[in-house]
């Protein structure tokens, strides 16, 4: 049995490594995991997203995105749209077409909004402290 267990434990002990090694090493150089950033701290990067409006739809509909990110509405469409926050957080006023609203977003959460002229036209920005990839491991 200890030959097997041996051969098995080779097998395993580089895999393990590398498994440890994505854990424990990002817990490390990011101290306190789940917990929000200071206030104080300054974002390492502006992010920008834009979302566009085609005819009767925000493109992409929604969209998640790390906290501090610029967001931009441009309206690629034919007609006058706005984009306003579903609980008061923004209001865009009326956006002509080839015209934009941008607003950056300081707090975590998911923000639904639509546009007061077109009913049926909604969308949600997903506001996370950090948005994660996820790390695929292949076996050989």
């Amino acid at each position: 049995m200890k030959p097997v267990l041996s051969r098995f434990m080779v097998r395993l002990g580089p895999c393990l490594g590398v498994a440890v090694s994505l854990v424990i090493v990002p817990l490390v150089c990011l101290g306190q995991l789940g917990h929000p950033p200071a206030a104080a701290e300054a974002p390492l990067a502006t992010r920008e997203v834009e979302i566009a409006t085609h005819g009767f739809y925000f493109d992409p509909r929604t969209a998640t995105v790390p906290l501090g990110t610029n967001v931009t509405w441009r309206n690629l469409g034919a007609f006058t749209h706005t984009t306003d926050s579903d609980s008061g957080v923004w209001d865009s006023g009326e956006i002509a077409p080839g015209d934009v609203f941008r607003h950056t977003f300081g707090a975590a959460s998911a923000f639904p909004y639509h546009c007061d002229l077109r009913p049926g036209m909604t969308g949600a920005i997903v506001m996370a402290y950090s948005v994660h990839l996820p790390i695929v491991l292949r076996q050989r």
